[in-house]
């Protein structure tokens, strides 16, 4: 019976599919048991399920209008998702052209989730059945390949990015499928695979492709220099030339969706900011190093590898048989060394910043490398063994010295590493070759199952399954809510600021409301511009929620409402005030508040700044010089002469034994220390500002906190946790900075160039709320690091509020009406008593068109983010129509990557027919 299943041409697959199902079933036994879903609470839910759910109303919506208006409209810009967004470069990072999501359209929004986690398992079984195709094309025997795919398959990345980010699943399922296509290729055989591979990377996700095609072509180089034949420059240029050819094909077919996100990348503040890459990286990352070879350890900057106790051992087999696998040994040799100093990670990484994003690579060689020494531990002689025995002694002296690595999921795997090293020795005298390998496909099985069992189980890393969402609770997060009907009576355009709700960050795009909530990997860069300019205090450029109370930019920005929950009165920005209506979420009451200076989205100026003035100004000025006039580099309307109401209050800084300050920096000798800020008390009916220019931070170590007669007084065991916390500690890369004012709290969490979510934001406002009377003398500043803090300039101002309301009024007197934000346009109409400037507060892209009165006309970047347009005197009608930029140029190339992919394929089909022949 076993014989005859063995000769079935089916039976490999029959087999990776059981093993893969029961592999699958026993490391994710943690999430059915406990009814839970492969969604995380946090990047999980708010970026990647919810584009999921997004997704699938997208593809729905195109059928439907086809269907019922018999017309193909792709909705292309969305102003519920941040200030408004163009939807192919926001979602593609998250799979909108991944062609797995356009099955989200056929499932009923009730299951998705489940189908949600479902895509993961299909994913990763795909992945798995990739790895086996590639490492048994070079030579990897039947168990073997199902050994690596084991690797592969359930390597730390996919265990841990791959189930928290779904769009992660791409590399690992992509790379070993364009692999073994760059394989046939260099064989002269069809480049099927290879282009078809490389065209869904690039349609699914362009981070990825990046990577994958940087590991690609080094693999195609080396296999050509040194597997495949005699190097000759003829020959060399042809096979280049293929390569060029076949890439070409594949990136041109994905060009509809991929050239308008790398276009939006390329430009993107995540990706251009100006960071310090280091030499090499910190101790604790080595000290780590061989933890996170074998089991969950995370060295930082996304290093995971988790290759199973079995790979570790399968690499010392490997370079104990000299003369054997020169080729293997220098590829793995290479993508160590890669691993081991931050230039590789940035390289991988698109010269953006220091990310290990690429160690799905790193698992694909870890798999095949066991692959290939499953049937030399069957021959391992006594001194192989020995070699075996020292290297894991060595691995365990390491591991346990360290305290960085003393954890319970590291002990763990440890403790199996020297359990599999003595099995091996005591079985291989015993065992014959075969039941040798399947011992060894046993072990990998069991050290995978031991990376699940400390990530997910109760005892593991994470302490069990609170990071995941249970069935159905994910959608009934993010979708409506009855407090969005409160805001839904107005007329015209309204935004709304969320304080303290209960409403999950990005859900507006579900919700279909319109925020200034914002989330994304991907940001328009004119959006992060206007966070920098103006000194917005957000976590990241590309993460941010609400304006920060500030009464003038909500007015610029037709922030409406105000949505409160029960501990965010405190946040509400002057000239809001409550309509006593209130709605009941999730046990939360949540009130709502009105804007009496609300801009609606379109209004008006008669006078403007020069952009270049605009620049010269200090950061409260700015917003000032916005209300006063529209800030655009040319304007043939009058230029205002801008007069500011906004002035310093601060005295000094007073320095004490802990806190010095001199020749513009703040030194800070202690963690957790704070220094007083005196300011003049005249100032009421204002909104009051600490503003911080040109800031940077550099640590200092805990033992340099302690003066040398506090170094003496402390006990021997004090000392050495001191000197442990120094190398614990992660690289001094961030630093809070609180501030308090009377019973007003806040705080900013600066990132300075070393940190990998550096965006080039160095100038904050913060804002300390409203002051109506009986102000403090003193705000008080506190620092959570000692170190130095670095600041070109640091002020206290206050923003009077009395001007506020008659110059928004000013700008209100003449603005668009009967506003309709339709399917990829804005229409309205306007009367203007003279000519004038209309601002709408939307952002600017190059992918608007504007007409008036049915001719189009030249629309201006305004106040650094919207979009205006100069309009004569006279009734106009107004249009705005959106197509995403690049798209067309990109759909144009899409369709000759199809026509050049079919005459490559026929041009092979027919070389094969005569070859047959």
């Amino acid at each position: 019976m076993l014989k005859k299943f063995k000769n079935n041409k089916y039976a490999f697959f029959i087999s990776y599919s059981i093993i893969i199902a029961f592999s699958s079933l026993c490391c994710f036994w943690w999430f059915l048991y406990n009814h839970k879903t492969l969604i995380w609470k946090w990047d999980g839910l708010t970026q990647h399920y919810l584009a999921f759910l997004y997704c699938s109303r997208f593809f729905r919506q195109i059928v439907k209008t086809l269907i019922t208006e018999h017309a193909l409209v792709i909705p292309m810009w969305d102003m519920s998702i941040g200030f408004g967004s163009d939807v192919f470069t926001t979602m593609h990072y998250y799979g909108l052209g991944d062609p797995f999501t356009i099955l989200t359209m056929f499932m009923p929004e009730a299951h998705l989730d489940k189908f949600f986690s479902l895509m993961y398992f299909i994913k990763l079984y795909i992945a798995g059945w990739g790895s086996t195709v590639f490492v048994r094309h070079h030579g990897v025997t039947k168990k073997g390949a199902i050994a690596s795919a084991l690797i592969y398959c359930f390597c730390v990345w996919s265990l841990l990015f791959g189930v928290q980010q779904l769009c992660f699943m791409v590399p690992l399922m992509t790379f070993p499928y364009l692999l073994y296509g760059a394989d046939k290729v260099l064989e002269k055989k069809s480049p099927l695979i290879f282009i078809i591979s490389l065209t869904y990377a690039g349609l699914s996700n362009f981070y990825f492709l990046y990577m994958l095609v940087v590991l690609a072509v080094s693999y195609v180089i080396f296999r050509y220099f040194i597997n495949v034949r005699k190097f000759i420059i003829k020959d060399a240029l042809i096979v280049a030339g293929k390569f060029i050819l076949f890439g070409a094909s594949a990136m041109m077919m994905s060009a509809v969706i991929l050239l308008p996100a790398v276009m939006t990348m390329t430009s993107s503040s995540r990706y251009s900011a100006d960071r310090n890459v280091p030499l090499l990286y910190q101790l604790k990352y080595y000290l780590r190093y061989l933890n996170g070879f074998t089991g969950n350890t995370q060295n930082g900057d996304w290093s995971v590898f988790g290759f199973t106790p079995m790979a570790f051992l399968a690499v010392v087999l490997m370079f104990t048989l000299k003369k054997r696998y020169t080729k293997v040994k220098i590829c793995f040799i290479a993508m160590a060394a890669t691993s081991l100093i931050p230039f590789g990670g940035f390289a991988l990484n698109g010269f953006a910043y220091v990310c290990n994003r690429w160690s799905w690579g790193f698992a694909l060689l870890a798999g095949y490398i066991v692959g290939l020494m499953i049937p030399e531990f069957g021959y391992i002689n006594s001194k192989q063994k020995k070699v075996l025995a020292i290297a894991v002694l060595c691995y365990g002296i390491i591991t346990s010295i360290s305290f960085v690595s003393r954890t319970t999921d590291t002990r763990g795997i440890t403790a199996l590493l020297f359990l599999e090293v003595l099995v091996i020795i005591m079985m291989s005298a015993s065992l014959d070759a075969r039941k040798m390998q399947i011992l060894i496909c046993g072990l990998v099985f069991v050290g995978v199952f031991s990376n699940a069992y400390f990530r997910y189980s109760q005892y593991g890393m994470d302490q069990g399954m609170k990071e995941y969402l249970n069935f159905s609770e994910a959608n009934k997060i993010l979708k409506d809510t009855n407090a969005d009907e409160l805001t839904d009576e107005g007329e015209g355009f309204w935004r709304v600021e969320e304080y303290e709700t209960p409403f999950e960050r990005n859900s507006s795009a579900i919700r279909g409301a319109y925020t200034t909530n914002y989330y994304m990997s991907m940001t328009a860069p004119y959006v992060p511009n206007f966070i920098i300019n103006n000194g917005l205090n957000v976590k990241r450029t590309y993460m941010f929620s609400n304006l920060n109370s500030r009464s003038i930019l909500d007015a610029l920005f037709s922030v409406g409402y105000a949505v409160v929950g029960k501990d965010g009165e405190n946040e509400i920005p002057y000239g809001f005030t409550a309509t006593g209506e209130y709605k009941d979420v999730d046990g939360d009451r949540v009130s709502v508040y009105v804007n009496e200076n609300a801009l609606p989205l379109g209004y008006t100026y008669d006078k403007w700044t020069s952009l270049d003035d605009y620049n010269k100004m200090t950061l409260a000025e700015r917003q000032e010089a916005m209300l006063n006039g529209v800030v655009v580099e040319n304007s043939t309307l009058e230029k205002t002469e801008n007069t500011f109401e906004s002035h310093s209050i601060l005295k000094e800084i007073e320095s004490n034994e802990n806190v010095e300050v001199k020749d513009g920096k703040i030194y800070v000798k202690k963690d957790g220390t704070s220094a007083v800020l005196k300011v003049d008390q005249d100032f009421d009916n204002s909104e009051l500002y600490l503003v911080l220019t040109g800031l940077n931070f550099n640590g200092a170590s805990k033992r340099s906190q302690y003066t040398d007669e506090e170094w003496a007084e402390l006990s021997p065991i004090e000392k050495v946790r001191v000197k442990a916390s120094d190398k614990k500690a992660d690289i001094d890369n961030s630093a809070n900075i609180a501030f308090t004012y009377g019973d007003r709290y806040a705080s900013i969490n600066y990132m300075n160039h070393v940190n990998i979510y550096y965006c080039g934001q160095d100038d904050y406002i913060i804002n300390m709320g409203y002051i109506k009377e009986d102000s403090s003398d003193q705000m008080r500043i506190s620092f959570n690091k000692a170190g130095v803090y670095d600041f070109s300039s640091i002020d206290v101002v206050a923003q009077p509020m009395d001007s506020l309301s008659s110059k928004v009024a000013k700008l209100d007197e003449e603005h668009l009406e009967n506003v309709k934000v339709g399917t990829n346009e804005i229409t309205g109409n306007i009367s203007v008593s003279k000519d004038k400037m209309l601002v709408v507060s939307v952002p600017y892209s190059t992918g608007w068109t504007a007409y008036v009165d049915g001719k189009e006309i030249e629309i201006k970047q305004a106040n650094s983010l919207f979009m205006a347009l100069e309009l004569t005197k006279g009734d106009h009608d107004i249009k705005f129509v959106y197509r995403t930029p690049y798209m067309y140029e990109g759909a144009v190339l899409s369709c000759g990557g199809a026509v050049l992919f079919v005459l490559i394929m026929m041009y092979y089909g027919i070389t094969r027919k005569r070859s047959a022949e």
